[in-house]
């Protein structure tokens, strides 16, 4: 079973892909066999984390171990998930809807959030 409502983004990972979609979820599903292998979003979470509106990632976070993905959401909030486990790590509210996001990195220094 796939998304009830239109994707929005995908994103693929080494061997998953990410998908945002209007139905409020984010899918991560295998992308050798394209089965949907989690679920995060309301259903997950017991919560309501507004459309996902874009998606970036993965990202490794200093003093951290694994890597994360980053989603933005109509309600301007920004999550944090495992990108290996799908919990949600964080959440940071935005001064807008985040429509576009990636990441930039300089040199020595870690990777910099570009929000659009």
């Amino acid at each position: 079973k796939g998304h009830v409502d239109s994707v929005t983004h995908l994103k693929a990972v080494g061997p998953l892909i990410w998908s945002c979609s209007n139905d409020r979820t984010i899918r991560v599903w295998d992308a050798k066999n394209f089965t949907c292998i989690g679920i995060l979003g309301p259903a997950s979470l017991k919560t309501d984390i507004d459309f996902p509106t874009s998606i970036a990632g993965p990202i490794s976070i200093e003093g951290e171990s694994g890597e994360y993905m980053v989603t933005g959401h109509n309600n301007n909030y920004l999550y944090v998930w495992n990108a290996t486990t799908g919990a949600k790590v964080h959440e940071k509210k935005h001064s807008s809807k985040p429509s576009s996001l990636g990441f930039f990195q300089f040199s020595n220094s870690g990777p910099i959030l570009i929000i659009g």
